[in-house]
């Protein structure tokens, strides 16, 4: 590129190489910039798996500023970008690398986490459904006071819960429809949590839970024995538990329970 001469109105001889030599150390700027990002994504990634990527991007986007048309590509531009398309294919296959394993092993400790908490769920029935369920007395978030033997005479939900729990939470709107459909004197529906009322009180409204959550720790079996979570408590008119479910169930499933004839029902 030919350089220009200019004259200003002031009779100043200007040379316009001066613009293209500031433009080109800009343009090695982002070159040099290209390279170092590259060199660096490079290292990390022998160190930590994911970090490579953040550096990866920068690397091939300055490269590519680097490669404006309005200046010649340099042998520092070209090196950044192939750099750092290098290391993005790398840290692709390192990744596919190491995230097979973990995908292969992820589905069979979902299924062994499930099976434990089915063999949890059939010891606890095996040791108590058929029995009265104990006694306990909470208070809910609205300040109510209950006790589990007063509600004899209908049939009780009891859903031991937590707002961090996906399965407890995937729950709560079959738990709402069963409160909207029966009346509290025929099922009776209470949520135990061991978080703090602010928690419970805030989630409650979240998600419009319209039947008693009470902020509790029930230090007597088999509410202590509880190991999973969402675990729930079927019990019949006269407080015999009649069905223990752990994990989620949907809404037919839970109506069903709740209103599972009791062995003495002809």
């Amino acid at each position: 590129m030919k350089a220009t001469v200019t004259h200003d109105p002031f009779g100043d001889v200007h040379d316009g190489s001066d613009h293209l030599n500031d433009s080109s150390d800009r343009n090695n700027g982002w070159a040099i910039a290209s390279i170092g990002l590259a060199l660096l994504s490079w290292t990390a990634g022998w160190l930590i798996c994911c970090v490579p990527a953040f550096f990866s991007l920068p690397a091939v986007i300055t490269g590519h500023i680097a490669q404006r048309p309005s200046f010649p590509t340099s042998r520092l531009t070209l090196w950044g970008l192939i750099l750092g398309y290098l290391n993005i294919v790398a840290m692709i296959c390192l990744w596919i690398v190491w995230l097979n394993p973990l995908l292969q092993v992820l589905p069979e400790a979902m299924e062994q986490l499930a099976e434990m908490a089915a063999e949890s769920s059939n010891e606890l029935a095996d040791d108590w459904v058929g029995k009265p369920a104990p006694d306990f007395t909470v208070t809910t978030l609205s300040g109510e006071s209950i006790t589990l033997s007063d509600l004899k005479g209908r049939r009780v939900i009891l859903d031991f819960w937590a707002t961090w729990c996906p399965p407890c939470v995937q729950e709560i709107p079959h738990f709402v429809q069963l409160s909207n459909e029966f009346n509290p004197q025929e099922l009776f529906l209470i949520g135990i949590s061991d978080e703090d009322v602010t928690t419970l009180q805030s989630f409650r409204n979240e998600y419009n839970m319209n039947y008693p959550v009470a902020s509790a720790v029930l230090e007597q079996s088999p509410y202590q024995d509880i190991q999973y979570i969402p675990t729930t408590f079927f019990l019949d008119e006269k407080g015999i538990i009649q069905q223990i479910f752990t994990g989620y169930h949907d809404y037919e499933g839970l109506k069903k329970a709740a209103f599972q004839p009791s062995p003495s029902t002809p």
